[in-house]
């Protein structure tokens, strides 16, 4: 489910949101990740933004974005620490819609607001995920390559 290269949009109109609970160890990551491109003022023509688990903040601040990167955290058996890029539009289109109130997450939020954009998600294979505050060890200290990996994915995804 690799994404193509899109045309180059106006990098006002792109977002980067990283997601996921921090107070579930590697679940955070994609918060970890835009936080640090963040602090060493990557892309600064894109909106970077920590969505952290808040699904009605992240809807809101997608809305109206031409082309969306989400970054998350995974758990599909890779290598852990590895970076998968999926199209947004087949997971949304695979996704299973079944409601549970515990469990409706800002995919399942943007399937049942019909999401038609175009997109990616850059899913970073999990080392742990527990109840605990921060990073696992290994995601700790495998964070400045993830981060590289991100960059180079965006970059040859936006054709930059």
């Amino acid at each position: 489910m690799k994404h193509s290269r899109i045309g180059k949009p106006p990098m006002e109109n792109v977002t980067v949101m990283g997601i996921g609970n921090r107070l579930m160890e590697d679940d955070g990551v994609g918060n970890d990740i835009v936080e640090e491109m963040k602090r060493r003022e990557l892309f600064p023509g894109l909106r970077l933004l920590a969505g952290e688990t808040d699904m009605e903040y992240c809807l809101d601040e997608l809305e109206g974005a031409a082309f969306i990167i989400l970054i998350d955290a995974a758990n599909r058996g890779e290598e852990p620490c590895s970076v998968t890029e999926l199209s947004l539009k087949d997971i949304l289109k695979e996704l299973s819609f079944y409601r549970f109130s515990h469990h409706f997450d800002l995919l399942h939020g943007m399937k049942q607001q019909n999401y038609k954009g175009d997109g990616i998600l850059l899913a970073v294979e999990a080392s742990s995920i527990r109840y605990h505050f921060g990073l696992s060890p290994q995601m700790e200290e495998q964070l400045p390559r993830i981060v590289d990996d991100i960059v180079r994915h965006i970059e040859n995804c936006l054709n930059l």
